[in-house]
């Protein structure tokens, strides 16, 4: 199963690509701040890293 990290300041955004991306089959981990992300990044070890660009 493919795991990919989602990491968003708008929480709506990180709920809407989880749930598109487990409709197939993907297992989706979200964090809402770049520190959080880069603790989920170090101890989940993602697939995939989908980044907004323009946070805070």
């Amino acid at each position: 199963m493919l795991k990919i990290l989602s990491i968003d300041d708008e929480p709506m955004i990180t709920e809407l690509i989880g749930f598109q991306l487990e409709i197939y089959g993907m297992q989706v981990v979200t964090a809402n701040t770049g520190k959080s992300g880069i603790e989920l990044a170090r101890s989940e070890a993602p697939d995939l890293v989908l980044l907004d660009m323009m946070m805070p």
